[in-house]
């Protein structure tokens, strides 16, 4: 299924997009189909959603917006992604990468795409029809997007379109090329950023394909059309292209194709994850695949099976078993670029799993350590010491990594009842939601609790880049920094966005830029945002 929104697919159902919130419709998804994503940051949700249902219930009931049913879902599935994706991924806990040069996507009232980049609007001619997909390398600096088969990429703020007609494409993780299909999918094509674009294949239906972080080699798969159900897996070095496999799905590729990975379906319906060595023309067996996900060179492969445990297979060599549940990789100001994360090791890092509990993965599953247990808020700072969290009894509590098994019974509850919550930059002052109320406190738990918000809250918390905090009280957007009580930043507002740190918000008519307590108008958006 793909999201509508931001064109992230998933290999099952679930009910919000985990890269920007979106509601998503149900979709049939073939059993046997291999977990594959255009501009994908694969995070499957899988059991994860089932077990998080009963608090996203009480959280909806607590929910009082009253304006319309967009604003209650649109408060929900924000507060649902601050419960499913680990703030730490910002410096200012936000839930978003932030970057200077992070871009998101708009509508204009003549629905034409218009480009979003630290408060300022960059505009285009590109139609917008209420869909588009889009990619950020891993710095930031280069943003792809596909809208109307229009695809454009933007860098250093100027918007350059390279072609038409295009049904998918993939930005390579640094930044330096694309990879793209056209002509109702039979063509692909790899366009060096600000060069000319070369063809790949031609006069037939591309599969599935990946491209690698310095965007120089290809892995892609093709339907044969010799020999039905068969869809050949192929390496492109920059020059030809080398048959690797009779049959399966491109997942990745490092760069000049030391290390690479497809899957392919056995007679038994399961379907496999294979590592590829092309010097010994050798495939060795990995594990059933689920969900994927390489680290920055690809030398390792961390990849969830259809039993939904966590393995690590480390240049090709055997899956080891690192955890017994499904597990998501805690990261820090990193994009994912096509399943492809920024960080060198797997192993000594922080991961949630399905079942809401934090580990740090080790190379030896029996030193794997369960940090917190039943971890619903999660927020971890940049040197990986400090946890804030919510329990399942909606308890605040702060503690130390270095604790390891004892971080639970060392955790310093802050307070009772809390919805939600936000951490500064710093790390100095933390903010909560409790009941109609928000409070500020020292983010170590210490001094005593002061309620910052001027009226009755109903929404979830978010916080800028600035350290300012929004909320929502009756039909309002108000906005506090520090200690201070909250003011009324946008009155009869509809929604509000978090992009890279920047914060957005729309009324019935335009779209604004929040800096601190102030709204700066930006354009008159198009209705097609409101279909999403």
């Amino acid at each position: 299924m793909k999201c509508p929104n931001c064109g992230v697919e998933y290999t099952e159902n679930v009910a919000f997009c985990t890269s920007c919130g979106t509601p998503m419709t149900a979709q049939e998804t073939p059993a046997a189909e291999p977990a594959q994503s255009q501009n994908s940051l694969n995070n499957a949700l899988d059991q994860l959603m089932d077990k998080l249902t009963p608090v996203a219930v009480k959280i909806k009931n607590f929910l009082s917006v009253k304006k319309n049913l967009m604003i209650v879902g649109g408060a929900l599935v924000a507060l649902l992604l601050l419960i499913i994706v680990v703030s730490a991924v910002s410096s200012a806990n936000t839930g978003f990468e932030t970057y200077d040069n992070y871009y998101s996507i708009s509508a204009n009232e003549d629905d034409e795409v218009v480009i979003l980049n630290k408060g300022q609007v960059i505009e285009t001619s590109i139609e917008y029809t209420g869909s588009v997909s889009s990619s950020h390398s891993h710095d930031g600096k280069t943003y792809a997007f596909l809208s109307a088969g229009n695809l454009a990429y933007v860098k250093g703020g100027k918007v350059v379109e390279v072609e038409e007609e295009v049904t998918g494409f993939k930005l390579s993780a640094d930044g330096k090329a694309i990879v793209y299909t056209a002509d109702e999918g039979t063509s692909l094509y790899l366009y060096p950023i600000g060069g000319t674009a070369a063809k790949i294949e031609d006069d037939v239906s591309i599969r599935s394909f990946a491209v690698s972080p310095n965007g120089k080699s290809v892995l892609y798969s093709v339907y044969d059309d010799d020999e039905e159900g068969k869809t050949p897996v192929y390496f492109y070095n920059g020059k030809d292209s080398v048959k690797i496999a009779s049959n399966g799905s491109a997942l990745g590729v490092s760069d000049g194709g030391k290390y690479i990975y497809y899957s392919s379906v056995n007679d038994k319906g399961e379907n496999i994850a294979y590592f590829y060595n092309k010097n010994k023309e050798e495939k060795t067996k990995l594990e059933t695949l689920a969900r994927i996900q390489f680290n920055s060179d690809l030398s390792q492969a961390l990849i969830v099976n259809d039993e939904y445990k966590t393995y690590i297979s480390t240049k090709g060599g055997e899956a080891e078993k690192v955890s017994s549940k499904s597990v998501y990789l805690i990261t820090s100001k990193a994009f994912t670029v096509n399943n492809v994360s920024a960080v060198d090791n797997f192993y000594g890092k922080l991961f949630l799993s399905a079942d809401n509990d934090i580990y740090r993965i080790e190379k030896n599953a029996d030193k794997t350590i369960k940090l917190v247990s039943n971890c619903y808020g999660v927020s971890v700072d940049e040197s990986y010491e400090t946890i804030h969290y919510t329990d399942d009894d909606g308890d605040f509590f702060v503690t130390k990594v270095s604790y390891g098994e004892k971080a639970k019974d060392k955790a310093k509850m802050i307070a009772e009842e809390v919805y939600d919550f936000v951490i500064t930059s710093d790390g100095k002052l933390a903010y909560y939601r409790s009941e109609e109320d928000v409070f500020v406190i020292n983010a170590k738990g210490s001094g005593k609790a002061k309620r910052v918000s001027s009226d009755d809250v109903n929404s979830y918390l978010s916080i800028d880049d600035k350290d300012v905090v929004y909320f929502s009280c009756d039909e309002d957007l108000h906005a506090v920094k520090g200690k201070k009580a909250s003011t009324v930043v946008l009155e009869e507002y509809l929604e509000r966005y978090l992009r890279g740190g920047y914060m957005y918000a729309i009324d019935e008519d335009s779209y604004y830029y929040l800096k601190g307590t102030k709204a700066e108008k930006l354009f008159d958006y198009s209705e097609l945002i409101l279909g999403w």
